[in-house]
């Protein structure tokens, strides 16, 4: 017992963060103050500067670094076990409770540096978003003026050779910038304030296509990592997405939101572009579901250029389909519904349900 202390320490502390994960939802109130804006924000503004001093995403070297160590200690402990056979059991009992020390170490820093933020206040609650009386005419207004919308900022946008939306210095600029887009929305909203450390491109960029996912926030590190090989059009609004993840919203419907909400403030027009464009995807995809005759009335009032860029975005994820995105997409519906997403991925498109609070509360004449 005494020889394995440490492995039962971290075993009892890894099931209180269990207990602690059921018992937190029914106090988002406290999870929100002394939590998600108390202890997380601090660590995570630290920690985010800390790992933000290398170049490269940390989380993304250290998952590698994972992946090799537990085939290599297994090949270690057989190695040390057919040079000496009388110790099988010794180094069997090491590799197992030097492997449950790391997975209980991992968990801990999950549950307790994130999962947490789950059970904090509603989005709409803390900005005090009203709910629609009329849902299905909102909608149709909301998709209305998010044209409305693109179609007036598409001008501006940079174009390639090809006629497609570009940004000029590439996702460097824009990760240069994203901080400045959240500096401008927290003078309205103080929920969004903080300093935390620079956006990453993530090195596997172009394998990530596979799996259908255009960033990916690192709880370990705190790190916003971005697939830098998606097309210009979604970068800006990937980057807030996963930079919303590091003020501790951990909902992917709410990152949306907060992204395109983001969007609206920055100075720069291709991420007000690339906002509205994540927001108009989500909300089609809900007026196609309630009403499919207003949705293609609507895109045909569609600036042409606009469409284009629409469909490129669609070509381009068509090309990447197959098994892996698919498996990807069922560990990701695995994963929301462990935190109390009982919906799994398809609470993303509850984003427009924000979206539609926002419109009515804010814009809606």
């Amino acid at each position: 017992m005494k020889k394995h202390i440490i492995t039962w320490i971290l075993c009892l502390l890894s099931l209180g963060s269990y207990v602690l994960l059921k018992i937190a939802p029914h106090f988002p109130s406290f999870v929100e103050v002394f939590y998600s804006r108390g202890i997380n924000h601090l660590t995570t503004c630290i920690l985010s500067h800390l790992t933000g001093l290398f170049p490269f995403s940390v989380a993304e070297i250290g998952l590698y670094l994972l992946v090799l160590y537990f085939p290599l200690h297994i090949l270690y402990r057989m190695v040390k076990s057919f040079k000496t056979p009388r110790t099988w059991k010794h180094h069997l009992s090491k590799w197992f409770f030097q492997t449950l020390n790391v997975a209980c170490l991992l968990w801990l820093m999950f549950t307790c540096g994130w999962t947490l933020n789950y059970s904090r206040i509603p989005l709409e609650v803390s900005l005090e978003l009203e709910e629609s009386t009329n849902p299905h005419q909102d909608l149709i207004e909301l998709y209305r003026y998010l044209i409305a919308q693109l179609n007036s900022l598409r001008p501006e946008v940079a174009e390639n050779a090809e006629g497609y939306m570009t940004i000029e210095g590439g996702y460097n600029s824009v990760f240069k910038r994203a901080p400045e887009v959240f500096s401008l929305l927290s003078e309205d909203y103080p929920i969004f304030k903080g300093s935390y450390g620079k956006p990453k491109s993530i090195l596997a960029s172009p394998l990530m296509n596979y799996t259908g996912l255009t960033g990916i926030y690192a709880p370990f590190t705190r790190e916003a990592n971005v697939n830098t090989a998606t097309l210009p059009q979604s970068i800006p609004s990937t980057t807030l997405h996963e930079m919303a993840h590091q003020r501790g919203f951990a909902e992917e419907e709410a990152c949306n939101f907060i992204a395109y909400l983001a969007s609206t403030y920055a100075r720069d027009t291709d991420f007000r572009y690339s906002g509205a464009l994540l927001a108009l995807a989500h909300t089609s995809q809900a007026l196609a579901k309630v009403d499919y005759h207003a949705l293609i009335t609507l895109n045909q009032t569609i600036d042409k250029k606009v469409m284009k860029d629409i469909l490129q975005n669609n070509a381009f994820w068509k090309s990447y389909e197959g098994n892996v995105e698919e498996v990807s997409t069922s560990l990701n519906n695995s994963y929301l519904m462990a935190n109390g997403v009982t919906d799994g991925v398809a609470s993303y498109g509850r984003m427009v349900d924000l979206l539609v609070r926002y419109y009515i509360t804010f814009i809606k004449p």
